[in-house]
């Protein structure tokens, strides 16, 4: 029997430390409901995971275990290269471990803002939420495993931080799929590389629980021109909340920065898109407003932000 109904999951690495540990300071402050966390990273990783993030006035638990104890459970050879490949894998067969029923997936590039539940994350005890948006493209890659599975209808991905994996999910996957045409998560990888495509057109196939759809409460910024758009429109990280979002992803490939930072010039920035919305709408800006129009009309803080960012 699992010591846990839901534990929050994180496969890094020694790359990555800087980021989670700015992820683990968020869970100590905002895990509202005490979900334990659980971190995996190399065997050669753990000294220092534990001496950056463990600070032993955690109000919930907090355990570090080895890539190579879940590849090794997953009967995968523990020499295996670190890759995002390895990653993927990794994350499919952590519920080798036997610690929980499910586990919520976060990368090393997410933090939270706010505090969160067990609710944001579970439907009822044994029902996790399935994160999933539909894509319209009609030559998108996602179509492979949609048609693997021979999937009638709309297409949809499920590569979302916050997707919890539920073990009876895994396991069916594991003696109805893999056992039965003699593969393991590492064939599935590389058919195509996509861990939360997998599970989420499984169950979608099998319907091993109760499909409750949801999107994830994270603010997406995967690259810099998302990050830049956002603070140059004034957005502030308690604008975000008030959005209903309790974290962030900074997408660590293709940005330079590790946490998003309020603009110094935000509330400039929201009356000078007031002043646009009023005038969209038909409205007549006072004279104050007008002013604060013309004069941003080419924002110098637009330009400062360029050489900040």
């Amino acid at each position: 029997m699992p010591k846990y109904n839901l534990v929050l999951f994180c496969k890094s690495y020694r790359g990555d430390i800087r980021r989670i540990k700015i992820l683990k300071q968020s869970i100590d402050k905002f895990n509202a409901d005490k979900i334990p966390f659980v971190v995996s990273c190399p065997n050669q990783d753990m000294d220092l995971f534990e001496k950056t993030l463990r600070n032993n006035n955690e109000q919930y638990d907090f355990i570090i275990v080895s890539d190579e104890d879940v590849l090794t459970a997953n009967n995968i050879n523990p020499n295996a290269i670190q890759s995002w490949k390895s990653q993927q894998i990794i994350k499919l067969g952590f519920y080798k471990l036997g610690l929980c029923n499910h586990y919520t997936i976060y990368d090393s590039d997410c933090y939270f803002i706010d505090n969160f539940y067990i609710s944001d994350f579970m439907f009822d005890k044994n029902t996790p939420y399935l994160c999933m948006t539909e894509i319209l493209s009609p030559t998108t890659n996602h179509l492979f495993i949609k048609k693997y599975f021979k999937r009638p209808g709309r297409t949809y991905n499920f590569v979302h931080m916050s997707q919890t994996f539920s073990v009876d999910v895994l396991k069916d996957m594991e003696k109805n799929l893999l056992a039965k045409k003699k593969l393991t998560f590492q064939d599935l990888i590389k058919m195509y590389p996509y861990e939360f495509n997998w599970y989420g057109e499984y169950l979608l196939n099998r319907r091993i629980h109760e499909i409750v759809p949801a999107i994830p409460k994270l603010r997406r910024y995967d690259y810099q021109e998302d990050y830049v758009l956002d603070r140059h429109r004034g957005i502030r990280v308690r604008d975000l909340i008030t959005m209903g979002y309790n974290g962030i992803i900074m997408q660590s490939g293709w940005l330079n920065r590790s946490i998003y930072r309020d603009p110094w010039y935000g509330k400039l920035a929201r009356i000078k898109r007031n002043v646009f919305f009023r005038i969209h709408r038909g409205h007549k800006p006072g004279i104050i407003r007008k002013l604060v129009l013309v004069f941003y009309k080419i924002p110098i803080w637009t330009i400062k932000e360029i050489f900040r960012a």
